[in-house]
């Protein structure tokens, strides 16, 4: 018998797919904030943080938004995912 492999994925549908989709489209359209992708630089840093996390909850995902905020000096994150808090982020609204 194969051995299962379990992925953890980003939990995207806690509202449905069609909200999800429709908030990334009016971000993308109304410009409210801004859109930063990761560098490589910032890949390999998330890499190696999330080989050395303690928790199996937090996700690759998760830590490199900590590592963008880091770079970029925001402690802040709009999110409804405690695991920020393990990250030592501000879960705004708070929950």
């Amino acid at each position: 018998m194969k051995p299962r492999t379990k992925v953890r994925g980003e939990r995207h549908n806690r509202l449905g797919k069609s909200v999800a989709k429709k908030a990334g489209d009016g971000l993308m359209k109304n410009a409210v904030s801004d859109i930063v992708w990761i560098s490589e630089e910032e890949f390999k840093d998330t890499w190696k943080k999330f080989k050395k996390a303690p928790s199996n909850k937090i996700s690759f995902v998760d830590i490199s938004n900590k590592v963008i905020m880091d770079n970029l000096k925001v402690s802040d994150i709009f999110a409804f995912d405690s695991d920020f808090k393990r990250l030592g982020l501000r879960i705004v609204p708070e929950i």
